[in-house]
């Protein structure tokens, strides 16, 4: 090692030993190659003491390596400000993309209740209409039945009407059958009686 590396090595020997328990921190939280703010601060505080030293010392390894470290921080902490922005967006489309599902969802509920109660309308409208035409058939059902029952008493009465002219026509006709009897009983009892009397006269 040159002697003008000895003061160099110092300082870094030094910076690396003063950070090392933030170092052990990192590790177990598991936040090494990343913003965490200790972190950053602890090694912007190590970079200026580095663009410290190699100006004192005039050391341009040490300035290189201040400015190296601090355009890595610049960087790192760019990165995680654009991270952050980027979860930010992410979270804000998100909260958008659940605001429009819900949005959506009310939509979808809503044509469903419209649906539900156009088919139910139509339940309804088909179900009157069947009820109406239930009542119909049944009106001419039963007005048939006082048509067929009027025709068939009528029917009754015809033929009631027909036996009793029947009945009439017989009995006027027996009456003349036994009206002409008489007739014929009485032109032979006076036949006879003329016959008497003429075999009466004979014999006196």
């Amino acid at each position: 090692m040159k002697i003008d590396e000895l003061p160099r090595k110092a300082v870094t020997s030094y910076l690396e030993l003063t950070r090392l328990p933030l170092t052990q921190v990192e590790r177990v939280l598991g936040k090494q190659g990343t913003a965490w703010a200790p972190a950053i601060a602890v090694d912007r505080l190590q970079a200026k003491i580095k663009g410290a030293a190699g100006s004192l010392l005039n050391d341009e390894t040490l300035l290189a390596d201040a400015r190296l470290q601090q355009g890595a921080l610049d960087e790192l902490t760019r990165a995680a400000t654009l991270e952050a922005e980027a979860a930010a967006l992410r979270e804000q489309a998100n909260e958008q993309l659940r605001a429009e599902q819900a949005a959506a969802a009310a939509d979808a509920a809503e044509v469903r209740e419209r649906a539900e109660a156009r088919e139910r309308a139509v339940e309804q409208q088909e179900a009157a209409e069947r009820a109406k035409v239930a009542q119909k058939t049944a009106a001419k059902k039963s007005s048939a039945r006082k048509i067929a029952a009027a025709q068939e008493e009528a029917i009754d009465l015809r033929e009631a009407k027909a036996r009793k002219e029947a009945l009439v026509a017989e009995s006027a006709a027996v009456r003349e059958e036994r009206a002409a009897i008489e007739a014929k009983a009485e032109a032979l009892a006076i036949e006879d009686r003329l016959q008497a009397t003429k075999a009466a006269r004979k014999r006196s």
